[in-house]
């Protein structure tokens, strides 16, 4: 069960824990406070096929939302707090956010920030597994820079959930993990960055989803001339599963960015992307999958403020194991984007494609065309009001009807600053 009075006690302690310790650095401060009301409304629609039968699933929420921002500086701190409440006809959330950065030295930096979030599920909600939660996270960093362009970080995290009941699916934990990273260079010329961490994650009331998580990363960043840079990027995730009821596993990601931009702002990008997963002990629901993407990107920019984009992309999915599992997806992004100087922003994307699984025969999967839209953006208005929309339908149009698939979300909202 949830301890109603969890969320409060957090948030208060934080909060006079934070203001005792600018109490010690008596400088001159600066503060200010910003405020902001929220009316929207979000859609989620997913529709599919039930013994021929076409069925759509939907969560419709309209709600209001209260935002308060504190900020306050002084010498050597920086300090935020930031209070979310949102009251819907679905759900009723409130979120806590606080940071604090101290420079007690030129060349140290400490970081610390929390997060505290409550999810409350509405007596008659649309959503069948609601559960209710109280979640909270702590970040801790300690930066030293070493000589010019070196930087040496020690930084940890602890996360924690708790559940109103527990079901197959939601389940109390803990988890933690820490660990240093060395970066050096500059990003406008070269840079290197190389992190590992280790950590632990526990849940109590079924140890079988406890793990232990060694990471490591890799990056490069690398100027080449005036109109070239090169990125990139490698991050391998060990899990070690406590029981035999989940295999133990390992993630790889990895991805390589080559852009060149042209004296009238045009750009070319070439990618290549890759996510490897190995576990130690396969089985038919967990199982080795290496999927891999290519493209190639042009951007087009006019008028200063406005580009469009044209991007050809190639991916398939490796699956030793398994000929249902592999395929050939095939798609063409068309993106169109606008930016200027009074807070507005829209950026739109049409993605057609079609996916061909490979096997000659394959009872799980059929070939499908796909036609992914989507739509984000921020319009100001007068007076401190502006209107933030989000949009996407992905549809699925499949050889076999009865696979046909499609989720379409949609949010909007109008917010007044004062």
């Amino acid at each position: 069960m949830i301890d109603r009075t969890y969320l409060p006690k957090r948030a208060v302690s934080a909060v006079v824990a934070l203001f005792a310790l600018i109490a010690w650095f008596p400088l001159e401060s600066r503060a200010e406070l910003r405020n902001r009301l929220v009316l929207g409304y979000d859609s989620f629609i997913d529709r599919f096929t039930i013994l021929e039968d076409d069925t759509a699933g939907s969560v419709q929420e309209f709600f209001t939302g209260l935002g308060n921002d504190f900020l306050f500086n002084r010498d050597q701190v920086d300090l935020e707090f930031r209070n979310y409440f949102r009251y819907g006809t679905q759900t009723i959330n409130d979120r806590f956010d606080g940071e604090i950065s101290l420079f007690p030295r030129r060349k140290t930096r400490l970081d610390l920030r929390t997060s505290i979030s409550y999810k409350h599920f509405r007596e008659g909600s649309d959503y069948h597994f609601g559960n209710d939660y109280v979640q909270s996270n702590t970040f801790l960093r300690l930066r030293r820079k070493l000589g010019k362009s070196s930087r040496l970080t020690a930084r940890g995290r602890f996360e924690t959930v708790n559940y109103e009941k527990m079901t197959d699916f939601d389940y109390n934990y803990y988890y933690y993990d820490g660990g240093l990273e060395f970066e050096t260079g500059s990003i406008l010329k070269r840079m290197v960055r190389v992190a590992a961490f280790t950590g632990e994650r526990t849940a109590p009331d079924t140890t079988a989803m406890s793990h232990r998580r060694t990471m490591g990363e890799i990056e490069g960043y690398f100027s080449i001339g005036e109109s070239t840079i090169l990125r990139l990027v490698s991050m391998g995730d060990r899990r070690v599963y406590s029981e035999k009821v989940r295999s133990s596993y390992w993630l790889v990601l990895s991805s390589g960015e080559l852009m060149i931009t042209g004296i009238t702002g045009r750009n070319l990008t070439l990618r290549l992307e890759s996510e490897y997963t190995a576990y130690d002990d396969p089985t038919f629901v967990y199982f080795d999958t290496h999927f891999v993407r290519g493209s190639a990107g042009i951007r087009f920019p006019f008028k200063i403020r406005y580009s469009l984009m044209f991007e050809p992309r190639v991916a398939r999915m490796i699956c030793p194991n398994f000929e249902e599992e592999r395929y050939f997806e095939y798609t063409l992004l068309l993106g169109f984007e606008i930016f200027n100087l009074n807070d507005f922003w829209l950026m739109a994307g049409y993605e057609p494609g079609y996916r061909d699984y490979l096997a000659d025969e394959n009872d799980l999967y059929s070939d499908f065309y796909l036609n992914r839209l989507s739509l984000m953006g921020s319009i100001p208005l007068s007076k401190g009001f502006y209107i933030r929309l989000f949009a996407m339908h992905d549809p699925e149009k499949h050889m076999r009807r009865e696979d046909d698939f499609s989720i379409t979300l949609f949010s909007i909202d109008l917010t007044k600053k004062f």
